[in-house]
């Protein structure tokens, strides 16, 4: 059985998102046989919601070479009305993923993981995996 994503509201990754925006974040380099924990926030203008809880809307997409993969982690995950907050016109939240299991590409190579809702994207991170 896979871990669950985590949806609890960290605060020190939220205020890594002033403004609207998904942010992601991740070691720069991992192991093949070793979780891979990505962790990230995000910043969505209630416009683009579409209801609560809005962390169903977040996509992981991982590249490698000419493989690629991607994953919607919250879609069969309970989650519930306070895992996100809201923060003026805009929803606020925070969530943690091992790329690994829900992506799988548990192979050596250079990866690129971005994370996105909505219209809105993270910049992309690189991870060398050996």
């Amino acid at each position: 059985m896979k871990p669950l994503p985590s949806a609890l509201i960290n605060a020190a990754l939220i205020d890594a998102v002033k403004e609207p925006g998904v942010h992601l974040e991740g070691p720069k380099t991992g192991k093949v046989d070793a979780p891979l924990v990505l962790k990230g926030s995000f910043r969505l203008p209630k416009e683009f919601a579409q209801g609560n809880p809005v962390h169903r809307q977040l996509i992981l997409s991982i590249q490698m070479g000419g493989v690629n993969g991607t994953c919607t982690p919250f879609a069969k995950t309970a989650l519930f009305k306070d895992d996100a907050r809201e923060d003026g016109k805009d929803w606020v939240g925070s969530f943690e993923i091992d790329m690994f299991q829900h992506i799988g590409l548990n192979m050596a190579g250079e990866f690129y993981a971005v994370a996105s809702m909505g219209p809105l994207t993270s910049d992309v991170l690189k991870i060398e995996v050996t």
